[in-house]
């Protein structure tokens, strides 16, 4: 069985007090963090999401505002495999990213909820775009 966190870090942005939305899967295997985040370029960039080791190096894991345990004892395998589904789909619809409709929070947004699971409430606020799915 898994746990599985929601968690808010500060977008390492000198301009945008807005926070970074992000899941953590705990399992046998270590955790893993998924979000989405801009991709290259400026103007037009697109909506990429990720699922990358929650380590000590990653973003994620700096500058973090909350980290709470929303889900225990679950389906790890069941979750992660719905998370890479999605993350797909993301990648395949070729989202234009924006910082407060299109981003992070809309990606995890959408993970949990393609997952089956219950939308928790923020776990902070400033997070533009929690609550409202992209597919």
């Amino acid at each position: 069985m898994s746990t599985l966190f929601i968690g808010a870090r500060h977008l390492h942005s000198p301009v945008l007090s807005v926070l970074h939305g992000f899941l953590v899967l705990e399992d046998a295997h270590g955790r893993s963090t998924f979000s989405g985040d801009r991709g290259p370029g400026l103007f037009g960039a697109p909506l990429v999401g990720y699922e990358a080791d929650y380590s000590d190096e990653h973003p994620d894991h700096r500058g973090v505002v909350a980290l709470q345990q929303r889900w225990g004892e679950i389906d790890g395998d069941a979750i992660l495999a719905s998370f890479r589904a999605t993350l797909n789909s993301v990648r395949v619809s070729r989202l234009t990213y924006n910082v407060l409709t299109c981003n992070c929070n809309t990606v995890i947004t959408t993970l949990i909820l393609r997952a089956g699971l219950e939308l928790p409430p923020p776990p902070a606020l400033f997070l533009p775009g929690y609550g409202r799915p992209i597919l």
